[in-house]
């Protein structure tokens, strides 16, 4: 049986929701609250540019994308850490991703394959171990093995030369 929250519970958290919506003053203006068509509105600048700097991990492009800023704001404010947060068109993953690392569980999804494909190793991304241990690429081995028998040849070259650099104490 799934439980839902009491209609009290749920209409104290929905007002405490809007009336931190109208006293919003954070970045010097209070919020312009109207009311059009019966759809109240509630305007203001709720995160800036100066904000808008974000985890590395949201870098990826992706059309119709925004700023992980818009989902932290109502992440933060109608979520605690550990809960779900759904998000049903979760494109490239912003919403999951941003509640992944705001200590909630990320769930989402969408029709297009490729939201899964993009957002799901930036949810597990591996670590740097791991990372290192599957760069054992051939090309790479060689260019690195070519590099370090080039480096050792110039020192060669410079020693014999009298020419190399001194980087400890002076003569």
């Amino acid at each position: 049986m799934t439980n839902f929250a009491a209609p009290d519970i749920a209409t104290a958290d929905a007002d405490a929701f809007l009336a931190e919506l109208r006293g919003f003053d954070a970045f010097g203006a209070k919020t312009i609250q109207f009311e059009q068509d019966g759809i109240p509105y509630f305007v203001n600048e709720f995160w800036t540019s100066g904000q808008r700097q974000a985890h590395s991990l949201h870098e990826i492009s992706y059309r119709a994308c925004f700023k992980p800023q818009l989902p932290e704001f109502f992440i933060s404010r109608l979520t605690a850490p550990g809960e779900g947060v759904y998000d049903p068109f979760m494109g490239r993953g912003t919403t999951p991703l941003q509640a992944a690392l705001m200590g909630r569980r990320p769930i989402g999804n969408d029709m297009n394959p490729l939201s899964a494909l993009l957002a799901r190793p930036r949810l597990a991304p591996p670590s740097l171990a791991a990372a290192e241990a599957n760069c054992h690429i051939p090309a790479i081995s060689r260019y690195r093995a070519i590099r370090r028998r080039q480096l050792a040849a110039q020192l060669v070259r410079r020693n014999r030369h009298g020419g190399g650099e001194n980087f400890g104490a002076s003569r």
